[in-house]
């Protein structure tokens, strides 16, 4: 599905991310772990083509990325939810909807509603009238809108209160069941246990390890050293 290869990148001329190689199958959740400051944004922002990728490679389902602008690789099936959520506060929980709405897509609004009734019930407001919960339920679904192959989770969690955790986590479970691939940046281990089946651990914008689920959920080791946990 997704593959980053001796991806280097960064703002400006400074280099952030040096050499990271991730993978991220068909059918599968993926999270990148680390430190604040350790380059999981900015590996997200580059696959997205916000940021630069000086050097290394970038391909979905085996096709090439790298010169493409953020439009087109939206439209070749990648989809971010940034960790800003990048709601429109002006404009209506609907019309943040009918923005990211495709025709053919496998998602209508309707099915976004059924998803996060909550956002039915709110879709007269606006978007700066919504609590932080509600503002992330309806960034995942404004991409699920799009007709993603796979979906880019910055921090999804991140300040959310735990009865709306738990909710994401199962609207996570729910997008997989769909067939969507994810790639998850993401602090809460309870969190990537539950959705996730491999993991990549982001150190100063080297990957310094990687694991799937069924070994990296006992390594405490490595959740004090790279996480602090």
């Amino acid at each position: 599905m997704l593959q980053l290869k001796d991806m280097c990148s960064g703002y400006g001329g400074g280099e952030i991310l040096h050499r990271v190689s991730i993978e991220v199958p068909p059918n599968s959740a993926v999270t990148i772990l680390g430190r604040n400051g350790a380059g999981k944004t900015t590996a997200l922002r580059t696959i997205m083509g916000l940021c630069r990728c000086a050097s290394g490679s970038v391909t979905l389902g085996g096709k090439p990325l790298d010169d493409l602008t953020p439009d087109a690789r939206a439209r070749m099936g990648l989809a971010l939810v940034p960790d800003d959520r990048g709601v429109f506060g002006s404009l209506s929980v609907r019309e943040n909807l009918e923005i990211a709405q495709r025709k053919k897509s496998r998602w209508q609004i309707a099915d976004v509603y059924d998803l996060f009734p909550r956002l039915k019930e709110r879709q007269n407001n606006a978007g700066n009238a919504l609590s932080g919960g509600e503002q992330q339920m309806l960034a995942i679904g404004r991409a699920l809108l799009t007709d993603p192959q796979l979906v880019l989770l910055d921090e999804p969690t991140e300040g959310l209160a735990p009865i709306v955790v738990e909710q994401i986590v199962e609207v996570i479970k729910d997008v997989r069941k769909a067939g969507i691939s994810l790639l998850l940046v993401e602090q809460n281990l309870s969190v990537c246990f539950a959705v996730a089946d491999f993991h990549y651990i982001m150190e100063d914008g080297q990957i310094v390890h990687s694991a799937a689920t069924a070994d990296f959920h006992h390594r405490r080791d490595l959740h004090e050293k790279y996480l602090g946990v």
